[in-house]
């Protein structure tokens, strides 16, 4: 699913953003709201959303402020303004933002646009993918072969990779036993449950590595749901073959030079 931060410091169109849409059909989870840009640059930082919709005019720290404190994070920006603050483009096609929304919005209008953004996103993973599809894990997908609790508990993974992974809550969460979920998972996707999150966390730290090369392997460790880097270190190794510092210097750090 695709994480979605909100912005906004106007209580009232702010619960209207999280509470208009269904966004859950849409395949995006909405993973906090902000009343400012200082509020929204920190859970930037910890939730790592793939799209935050924001407005420009806000206390303490105005949109384009929290853009500059949070661009080393990678992620997709559609502003939400008034007709008086389209002055604001040129800031804003300086930092990269992708869609603009007018107030008052519509929920068609809110609706169109993020299935723009998350089009815009897939197509940049798919360029990204046949650029470097050589250093990714392959994983098997969720196609239209494979049942539905393999599609749930898949979203589900991928929702929740950056925090810690209990199969005992996705089993919860998905209304099924562990020991169920463990067998199907080998069943459709011939691949085990631990194995399939372990190879999934790793292809997202290669992603964020590409990103932000400079990173620390404890920062990418944390950034994929592994607390310890020594641990993250060796399943990085046991699956590539390489330390992760190995892996920057052959693979990242030499496209740089």
């Amino acid at each position: 699913m695709y994480r979605l931060l909100i912005v906004e410091d106007e209580h009232l169109i702010r619960k209207w953003l999280r509470y208009a849409i269904d966004y859950q059909s849409l395949n995006i989870l909405v993973v906090g709201e902000a009343k400012d840009g200082k509020e929204g640059a920190q859970l930037i930082q910890e939730e790592q959303p793939d799209i935050v919709l924001s407005d420009i005019n806000m206390p303490i720290m105005t949109a384009f402020d929290m853009f500059e404190v949070t661009k080393g994070q990678s992620y997709a920006k559609i502003i939400l303004s008034g007709y008086a603050d389209f002055p604001n483009a040129q800031s804003a096609i300086h930092y990269g933002v992708l869609e603009f929304l007018t107030k008052p919005l519509e929920k068609q209008a809110l609706i169109d646009c993020l299935k723009t953004i998350m089009a815009r996103i897939e197509e940049h993973k798919e360029k990204h993918l046949q650029e470097h599809t050589e250093l990714y894990l392959p994983l098997p997908q969720a196609n239209d072969q494979v049942p539905e609790v393999i599609k749930d508990m898949l979203a589900w993974i991928h929702s929740h990779f950056h925090g810690k992974i209990v199969i005992s809550q996705l089993a919860h969460d998905l209304g099924y036993s562990e020991s169920y979920l463990y067998t199907v998972t080998k069943k459709h996707l011939h691949i085990t449950l631990s194995d399939y999150i372990n190879q999934y966390r790793i292809n997202q730290a290669i992603q964020l590595m590409f990103r932000e090369p400079d990173l620390m392997v404890y920062q990418i460790a944390e950034a994929v749901g592994i607390y310890d880097y020594r641990y993250f270190d060796r399943v990085f190794k046991k699956y590539l073959g390489q330390t992760v510092k190995a892996f920057k210097e052959e693979h990242i750090f030499k496209q740089m030079d």
